[in-house]
Formats: C-alpha cells, sequence, structure tokens
C-alpha cells in the first residue's frame, strides 16, 4: 500500500508543482506541510522559497526510528529481524529488529528503499509536526531535538484524534 500511495505522490509532483508555483506568483507562499508520502514536494518549497515541514502521524519514538534508519542501515548488515541485539533508538526503549514496521523487514525489497528514500529526505525540512506532547514522550522529543542538532525544528502538537466514525453506516 505504501508503494501506490508514493507512485501516486511522485506521479503528481508535477501538477503539484504547477499548482503550487501559480499559487505563488498570487500571493507569497509562506509554507507547505507534507507528510511523509509527499516528501519529494519539500523540494517545491525550496524552490519557492518556502518554509518546510512533515506532519508525522505517528509517536516521536516512530519518528526517531525513520530518522535512525540511514544510519542504522549503513551499520547494520543483514536483516533487522535476525539481530540477535535489540536496536537502541536515542531516547527510546530498545527495539527488537522483528518489532521494526513491516517495510523494513527485507531490506531488499522496494518497500525498504522507498521508505529508506523517504527517511533520507527528512532531513532537508525545516521542521516536524508531530502527533504527539512533551509530557507524553518528553525523554524521546529531548534526544530527537539533539540528534537533529538544531536543523531541524520539532513541534509537539498532538494528540489529533479523530472523534466518531467518518462512516455514518458504522
Amino acid at each position: 500500500m505504501g508503494l501506490q500511495i508514493q507512485l501516486t505522490v511522485t506521479l503528481s509532483l508535477p501538477s503539484i508543482h504547477e499548482a503550487l508555483r501559480s499559487l505563488s506568483s498570487k500571493v507569497r507562499l509562506t509554507a507547505l506541510v507534507a507528510d511523509v508520502f509527499a516528501f519529494q514536494s519539500l523540494e517545491i518549497a525550496k524552490e519557492l522559497h518556502a518554509l518546510s515541514y512533515f506532519y508525522c502521524p505517528g509517536s516521536a519514538m516512530a519518528l526517531s526510528l525513520v530518522l535512525q534508519l540511514p544510519k542504522l542501515d549503513e551499520e547494520v548488515s543483514g536483516e533487522f529481524k535476525d539481530l540477535v541485539e535489540p536496536i537502541k533508538l536515542p531516547g527510546c526503549v530498545p527495539l527488537w529488529g522483528v518489532d521494526l514496521p513491516a517495510p523494513t523487514q527485507n531490506r531488499s525489497s522496494e518497500a525498504y528503499k522507498s521508505f529508506l528514500e523517504r527517511a533520507k529526505a527528512m532531513i532537508i525540512a525545516d521542521g516536524m509536526i508531530m502527533n504527539t506532547f512533551l509530557d507524553l514522550e518528553s525523554g524521546t522529543i529531548r534526544a530527537l531535538e539533539e540528534s537533529v542538532n538544531g536543523k531541524i525544528k520539532l513541534y509537539p502538537v498532538g494528540p489529533i484524534t479523530q472523534k466518531g466514525s467518518s462512516n455514518e453506516d458504522d
């Protein structure tokens, strides 16, 4: 499913680029907020001299994993699920490789390559809007702030929740 979403966004980039360029010719584009599947749109924001932000709907711990993935990819040989020691992420409880998200379980798959590409691209953002709050994940948020060395601003704005069902039949 992730690959299909990524492909849809990638194929939509020329239209997104044109729409944003047209909009910015009329009014100043201040910032662009994208989710992780639209990471390529952040290059458009840079081109249009706008700030760029990622919205991360998961926890700070999930974001920590994503930001650490390029380093883990370099340091770990073989599959994460085969590691005999847990993976230590800054400010997080150690994780076993088998507990990592599905796209990381087969490092030769297209899903993993796409996940890694998104993880590497996140560092160009001006900031990350996180669906968490400081009192919930203070240690992880502080560790994330240290790991990005002030290059990326972190904004814990959560929890953002959905009330009720979006389908009236449910």
